[in-house]
């Protein structure tokens, strides 16, 4: 049985099954057992990264909105996946993984770092080993223009004196260790937290990789950093990484050093699995994005803010309560012009009925329109944004929560990194002004 399972977010892991899909994977009953138990044991209050569940007649283990991968303790790679098609060819595949890592290069930073199409699609690499690869190059660059060493304090006894005398020290000293002095100095040492920090990931990655390219260039690096300790405390030394002019060519390992080591990682399960445990929320993933592409594309005049704040629901007791944090603010000089929401979720304009309502949340209508009464006063526009798919690809009619306050439901499309509205900018003066229509 393959040790690498393909599997997109919502999809079930079971230990039997007549057919196998992107939405149902079959995986040995050992590993079937261990991720059960992780579900029965999580206790209210922690993340559900997966969920017991009867599907057919038989328990399942589904997977939530979480992507990236994690290892079960037999060594099987689970790689999950965005779901943004029904469609379930080899080529979906690698065509998600590719907007996945768009994504996650994106929001963490990783801007030296691009993803060619031919690493994906002749490769057809899990988006573990694209990131390993990636890493295991730009560490191999910093080799090869040299490891910097610097000044490293020591602290030792010798029998000569070697550097300053630490004189308070010295004269504490029992007289038959007359002949020992106890001596401070510099000493020039590759010890340094840049150099600890790409060792640590090194190790780490050496043991996630299952490609045996990946692994052997690894295990080289390794060879290379070997006179370097490991980080003992990654939080201190990532403040520590220098950006002087001497050091630029350390940077573009940096943040790919933080998403392995779990520093910028939008969420880590640390201490539950063993293996890779690489997670990420689809969602938070989502909203982060389309809110730094929306930013490069709305014009100067306006300031685009993420997670805007300042709002609550209700005032209860002298206190706000119940924070109002939309994710996209749009405001001209202080005053907010217009308010968007993203949400992952496949939505289906052709489910237009009351009952169906497009596959929309009543909750996120309900949030919208406090957005709308709180940040516009009751009067303007507000926007929700799901991701563009075979069944959403145009605007739907407007939503009117009253009539100065309407609600527009639009798609974004991840290929071509744009806001689809389609002619929207010819009734709302505001979105012509932004700049953001790229779809006539």
């Amino acid at each position: 049985m393959d040790k690498h399972i393909v599997i997109r977010e919502y999809g079930c892991l079971g230990k039997d099954s007549a057919s196998v899909s992107l939405d149902f994977s079959i995986i040995n009953v050992q590993d079937w057992s261990w991720l059960k138990e992780i579900c029965l044991k999580r206790v209210e209050g922690e993340t559900e990264f997966l969920r017991l569940i009867s599907r057919h007649g038989q328990e399942c283990i589904q997977v939530r909105n979480y992507v990236g991968v994690l290892e079960t303790p037999s060594g099987y790679q689970i790689e999950i996946l965005p779901k943004i098609t029904s469609s379930e060819t080899e080529k979906t595949i690698t065509h998600t993984r590719r907007l996945l890592w768009k994504m996650l290069s994106s929001i963490n930073n990783i801007s030296s770092v691009e993803t060619e199409e031919a690493d994906l699609e002749t490769t057809n690499s899990p988006i573990i080993e694209v990131l390993i690869g990636k890493f295991l190059n730009k560490v191999g660059n910093i080799v090869r223009q040299g490891i910097r060493n610097d000044y490293v304090r020591k602290h030792e006894d010798e029998r000569f004196l070697k550097g300053r005398l630490n004189v308070s020290r010295q004269i504490r000293r029992l007289p038959t260790q007359s002949h020992i002095f106890d001596v401070e100095y510099d000493k020039y040492l590759s010890d340094r937290a840049e150099n600890r920090l790409v060792h640590s990931a090194l190790r780490k990655v050496l043991v996630w990789s299952k490609n045996n390219i990946n692994q052997r260039l690894a295990r080289e690096l390794l060879f290379s950093f070997d006179s370097v300790p490991y980080s003992n405390d990654i939080d201190k030394d990532f403040t520590k990484w220098r950006n002087s002019r001497d050091m630029v060519y350390y940077q573009p390992a940096k943040s790919l050093c933080q998403l392995i080591l779990n520093e910028k990682s939008p969420l880590f399960s640390s201490g539950k699995w063993k293996g890779v445990s690489l997670l990420f929320p689809m969602e938070i993933l989502f909203e982060k994005y389309v809110g730094m592409q929306l930013r490069k594309q709305i014009h100067t005049d306006y300031r685009l803010i993420e997670q805007g704040r300042g709002k609550h629901l209700v005032s209860h007791l002298d206190s706000d309560w119940f924070a109002l944090k939309p994710d996209i603010l749009v405001k001209r000089e202080n005053k907010t012009i217009l308010v968007m929401d993203a949400k992952w979720k496949l939505l289906n304009s052709n489910m237009s009925t009351g009952k169906s309502k497009y596959k929309i949340s009543q909750s996120d209508m309900y949030q919208l329109f406090a957005y709308g009464q709180k940040y516009l006063e009751g009067k303007g526009e507000v926007f929700l944004i799901y991701p563009l798919n075979e069944n959403f690809n145009s605007p739907l009619p407007p939503f009117d929560y009253s009539s100065e306050l309407r609600l527009w439901v639009v798609p974004y499309d991840l290929n071509n990194d744009s806001l689809l509205l389609h002619g929207l900018c010819k009734n709302i003066d505001v979105l012509n002004q932004l700049g953001i229509d790229k779809v006539a």
